[in-house]
């Protein structure tokens, strides 16, 4: 197709519809192995997701992503109707060594290149519009290497923890050689979304 990127695979996948007295229940698999993206290889992936609703106007997610049999991703998440139309959202993501270096060939003109991978949780909780996010993330021998500038950033390996949607950085270290770092100390505010633009 023109206009495409250059993408070779397998794809192969299911999709099971159980309906049963006032509910209908959905899960489906989807596995895309041997997968190349303009001639940058990316192994094989699977995803698995379940879609169940509940008895008390509520609705119930669950799902994993896989690469090369590795479980990478988790999540889990509940929405919650309500008789003013005001929802309410209870969701949980979890990586575990998930790869950054999959990000590299979709980076145009590989300016950057990624390396290590992440762990963490994160949870979400609340008005759907206006959430509040907890948890942390961990960066597993991180770094960035940008070649126009011969240069490599290798970033912190603590935590980083999200409170009630404030992401801080508690004297967060970026090295590039020697042993001088550049120092992050604050937080970022995810508070309002509704004014990221």
């Amino acid at each position: 197709l023109p206009y495409m990127p250059d993408m070779q695979g397998k794809l192969a996948g299911d999709l099971h519809y159980i309906k049963t007295k006032g509910h209908s229940t959905f899960s489906s698999t989807m596995q895309l192995n041997q997968f190349v993206y303009e001639k940058n290889p990316l192994g094989d992936w699977e995803m698995n997701g379940v879609y169940m609703p509940g008895d008390n106007n509520d609705h119930h997610i669950d799902g994993f992503l896989t690469r090369d049999g590795n479980e990478i991703l988790r999540i889990n998440g509940l929405y919650l109707n309500s008789e003013n139309g005001n929802g309410t959202v209870d969701a949980t993501v979890e990586l575990d060594h998930f790869p950054l270096d999959v990000i590299n060939p979709f980076v145009p003109n590989k300016t950057l290149e990624f390396t290590g991978d992440f762990d963490g949780t994160l949870s979400m909780k609340g008005d759907p519009a206006k959430p509040l996010f907890n948890g942390n993330l961990a960066m597993d021998s991180v770094s960035l290497f940008m070649p126009e500038l011969s240069a490599r950033f290798r970033f912190d390996n603590r935590p980083v923890k999200m409170v009630d949607s404030k992401m801080t950085f508690d004297k967060f270290k970026i090295f590039t050689k020697g042993n001088n770092p550049f120092i992050i100390d604050g937080y970022v505010d995810f508070t309002e979304l509704s004014k990221i633009n």
